[in-house]
């Protein structure tokens, strides 16, 4: 990650404002107080951060979305007026943060999520951990709003995966070391599956960078031909999502990473994200174990999906956890229908 991008970084996951000698201090960095002053402002002026006071009691903050600040390339808010937009944006982010940080055990209900994220409030007697990854993920998910008007690159990625680790910086950035899993397949067999090698990340997540900016950018079928749509917006989520945990590329965190960054194509196409379920997690992890086994370890020489005809079940397992997430976007619409028409009866979108 660039030097000015782990500063932004710092500030983003800081959740509070920041003298520029406290930036200074937290990040680390070997670079002089001017440049950093430069980089600062350069953001104030891009609506990134936020600063107040003056001269020497100066302190910047990271400019986070807000009900009066909505992402505007955020295409399934776009038919709603303003407070609905506050309420599917916050609906769709409770949910997604309590799915996501909850497949890896966080403790936290989806009410405590409501509030920690909404009115700041703690939950008693549950590990503080527990709501950093809650803020973490939210932030991330603000983030990725954010980027919707642009390529993904790599800085973009592990920018991302810092938010999530809140300020625990020793574990950023690429695998480094040999990773493996076994599991217990359906015949009670204790299998391996061997992740990518090290010496194979870079090159493996370049091709899956460069998928889904072509996805994003053009479409999806054959030389992503045809635009994405309701159908195939599950298909295209199965296929990064799995190809992103096969890789392995993060030092941890890989499939809440995957859940946050497939669903950049479904966003950029005016659609909402897909959200599995916490509930359906040990489905979820057979599903993958199941398929990375049968792939076995993936490599540049491979591609990213070394056998698309193993792709079928994580696909339809997919399409039936977006309904959720189409129910919630429609129960909107329905509700914005019936307030501009409210003698018609309101027809679902999503169905």
């Amino acid at each position: 990650m660039a030097k000015n991008e782990q500063v932004l970084a710092l500030l983003q996951r800081s959740g509070t404002s920041l003298s520029l000698n406290e930036i200074h201090k937290k990040s680390l960095l070997d670079v002089s107080t001017r440049t950093l002053r430069r980089w600062l402002m350069c953001w104030v002026e891009q609506g990134k951060l936020v600063v107040s006071g003056h001269t020497k009691n100066r302190r910047y903050a990271y400019a986070r979305l807000s009900q009066n600040t909505h992402p505007k390339y955020v295409g399934f808010i776009k038919p709603l007026d303003n407070d609905l937009q506050a309420l599917l944006l916050d609906q769709v982010r409770d949910l997604w943060t309590f799915s996501a940080t909850g497949s890896k055990g966080n403790k936290l209900s989806l009410q405590d999520c409501h509030l920690l994220l909404c009115e700041g409030l703690t939950v008693a007697n549950k590990p503080i951990t527990d709501h950093e990854s809650v803020v973490g993920f939210s932030h991330a998910i603000d983030a990725l709003y954010l980027l919707l008007d642009q390529p993904i690159t790599k800085a973009k990625v592990l920018n991302l995966y810092a938010l999530l680790q809140q300020g625990d910086a020793m574990t950023w950035g690429l695998r480094s070391m040999p990773k493996n899993q076994y599991h217990i397949d359906n015949d009670q067999e204790q299998c391996l599956v061997e992740y990518a090698k090290v010496e194979h990340i870079a090159q493996l997540l370049g091709d899956w960078i460069y998928a889904v900016n072509q996805i994003t950018q053009v479409g999806v079928g054959v030389n992503y031909s045809d635009p994405i749509n309701q159908r195939s917006a599950a298909k295209v989520y199965a296929k990064l999502h799995l190809a992103f945990v096969h890789i392995h590329p993060l030092t941890n965190k890989n499939e809440i990473m995957a859940r946050l960054l497939a669903n950049i194509p479904l966003l950029k196409s005016g659609f909402p994200p897909l959200i599995i379920s916490s509930g359906s997690q040990r489905e979820y992890l057979q599903l993958i174990y199941t398929y990375q086994e049968s792939c076995g370890q993936i490599s540049g020489s491979h591609g990213l999906w070394p056998n698309t005809a193993l792709l079928s079940p994580f696909i339809d397992f997919c399409q039936q956890q977006y309904a959720c997430s189409l129910k919630m976007v429609d129960n909107v619409l329905m509700s914005q229908q019936h307030r501009r028409y409210p003698h018609t009866e309101a027809v679902a979108t999503y169905d």
